[in-house]
């Protein structure tokens, strides 16, 4: 299964960019940078409200990051769904806006919720600081990937 999933990898990665003269700075742009920025943004942004609040507790920081998440998502679709507006017309951006909804929310949501239960994890149970390191890469993967096959597709 896995290596089915893998097998565009080459053609997606060597044929079509030769054929789309920036598309591989896209493909970077949205798959490493937006997530790198966003995922770092709302870790920290969590983070801070955390250590104000004095909350501990890993599955709280989980929740909080998952809200986090979800409402950073809901600015992101208004800001597309104007945006679309203006590209494509109403009914279109209204569709397209529906289905970045759909999409992206849970996308947003999982990836913060992922990196902020790490951080809870390293602070209530004062594991190693790598646990943290870890939870955000793997927040900015989740994020990355779908980017990725977002703009694959």
């Amino acid at each position: 299964m896995f290596a089915y999933i893998l097998s565009p990898m080459p053609y997606i990665l060597l044929v079509v960019p030769a054929r789309h003269g920036t598309y591989v700075m896209d493909l970077i742009l949205v798959s490493v940078i937006a997530p790198l920025i966003e995922e770092s943004t709302k870790f920290f942004f969590v983070m801070f409200l955390a250590n104000e609040e004095g909350i501990l507790k890993a599955t709280d920081m989980g929740i909080m990051g998952l809200l986090c998440g979800a409402g950073f998502s809901i600015i992101e679709n208004v800001l597309y769904g104007l945006l679309f507006t203006r590209m494509f017309g109403f009914y279109a951006a209204i569709i397209l806006t529906i289905l970045r909804f759909l999409v992206s929310s849970p996308i947003h949501a999982i990836a913060t919720a992922t990196s902020c239960y790490c951080y809870g994890l390293y602070r209530e149970h004062r594991l190693r600081s790598v646990v943290v390191v870890l939870g955000l890469f793997l927040a900015m993967l989740i994020h990355g990937l779908h980017n990725f096959v977002s703009s694959v597709l």
